[in-house]
């Protein structure tokens, strides 16, 4: 026989590591490929940028004086024959600006983009609008020539005029090639984000249904088990209750013919005792098997904790408004409120808190206990089915609570209460007009 290996993960737990696992693997596998597209587009525009400064320096060679010619702006017949001879190489446009922006001649088919004042600072960066490129050529030194022969320092009180009143020569770039490169890194890119963003998805909600579907197989082997544990409930306590009436009642009588402080009256006594926790089990057992669908009637809930407070000898501390009203079965109701409060004392509570209000259209109930309370990891299973922390308990009461509940289309929460004990909450829909 293969030993079992207490540090082993449950099938839960390695299931959700698993369904972590997709979506870490996802979301990496996302970013990678975006960082990957985003980069190669980078590439592209990289590369755009390194050939238009390339086609600056062979045009502004071109555009460039001849050896003893002065220094200036080029004529409009230079700026269109350099245009001419490199448009093949993708220039687009030659424009000559002052400082002020005005534009004083301009050769090619210019963008209508407005030419910002950071363009006109010296050593201005490209500026690269898609796949166009524009920048400024570099200027020329100023000429110097103002003594006789061009030689000696300038008259007092002139010099060369500021840099920034010069005329800039901006040339605009686009070359097919760049436009191409760029045009398919920005659809990689496009198509990067969908393929991302589908990944994303698609693991989020493969995690979703595969945690979906497992706890649709914990319930369904869960409702498998409650109904074969709930036939053979039903056959035992039918089975044992005609037996334990004989006992109880028999019990009963040799109890009446005792004395007490006879040792044959205490033994009678716990005869007693064990058949009534006997029976109160089997009917539990029954109540718990039996769906019996509730009644459809008003029913006064304020009425009906009142009744509860006076059957637990006024344990049972309200505060509610005079009347309200919800529709179901009183019977049920009673068994599962009454429930609710048998648990708490059990809890060795000395007193029960129950606060009635409402909230919008529903009821809310709230019963509060100082007992013992219960830790964390068994707070989520209280209202399962034959589960119990107590070695007397069997299991029934709450889950006979959270049924009843639902069969009245409620909600049944539990809490851990501030200062100890444990909240538990039922809403009910409230009835407004009650017949």
């Amino acid at each position: 026989m293969t030993p079992i290996d207490p540090h082993r993960d449950s099938p839960r737990a390695a299931s959700q590591r698993t369904r972590w696992a997709l979506l870490l693997v996802a979301l990496v596998a996302s970013i990678a490929f975006v960082g990957s597209s985003w980069a190669q587009r980078a590439r592209a525009a990289s590369l755009t940028e390194t050939f238009a400064l390339a086609l600056v320096e062979r045009v502004a060679q071109d555009l460039r004086p001849p050896p003893g010619e002065l220094p200036g702006p080029p004529s409009q017949a230079q700026l269109d024959q350099t245009l001419a001879r490199f448009s093949s190489d993708g220039l687009q446009a030659i424009v000559i600006v002052t400082g002020a922006g005005e534009v004083l001649a301009s050769a090619g088919s210019r963008s209508h983009l407005p030419i910002a004042q950071s363009e006109l600072r010296p050593h201005a960066p490209a500026r690269i609008l898609g796949g166009l490129v524009r920048l400024a050529l570099p200027k020329p030194p100023p000429h110097r020539s103002h003594g006789p022969e061009g030689r000696g320092p300038p008259p007092e009180g002139r010099g060369p005029p500021m840099d920034l009143h010069r005329p800039t020569v901006f040339i605009e770039i686009e070359s097919t090639l760049a436009r191409v490169v760029l045009r398919e890194a920005d659809r990689s890119l496009a198509i990067s984000l969908v393929c991302s963003a589908v990944l994303l998805a698609f693991a989020l909600w493969s995690a979703r249904a595969s945690s979906a579907l497992e706890q649709a197989e914990a319930q369904q082997t869960q409702r498998e088990r409650l109904a074969v544990m709930g036939s053979m409930s039903a056959v035992i306590a039918h089975e044992l209750r005609n037996p334990l009436a004989a006992l109880k009642g028999q019990s009963q009588l040799l109890l009446e013919s005792l004395r007490e402080g006879d040792p044959a009256h205490d033994r009678a006594l716990r005869v007693m005792r064990s058949a009534t926790r006997l029976e109160r089990l089997s009917n539990a057992l029954l109540a718990f098997v039996r769906e019996v669908p509730p009644a459809n009637e008003p029913v006064d809930l304020v009425e009906l904790c009142d009744e509860l407070s006076i059957e637990h000898d006024g344990k049972v501390l309200m505060e509610s408004p005079e009347t309200l009203w919800v529709r179901g079965d009183r019977a049920q109701l009673h068994m599962a409120l009454r429930n609710i409060i048998d648990n708490a004392l059990r809890a060795k509570s000395p007193t029960v808190e129950l606060r009635l209000q409402t909230r919008g259209d529903r009821v809310e109930l709230r019963i509060e206990d100082r007992g013992e309370g219960v830790p964390d990891d068994v707070l989520p299973k209280i209202f399962q089915a034959f589960y119990t922390t107590r070695s007397t308990g069997v299991g029934l009461g709450l889950a006979i609570v959270a049924r009843i509940v639902a069969q009245h289309h409620g909600a049944v929460t539990a809490k851990h209460r501030e200062g100890g004990g444990l909240s538990i909450t039922v809403e009910l829909p409230l009835l407004a007009h009650p017949a």
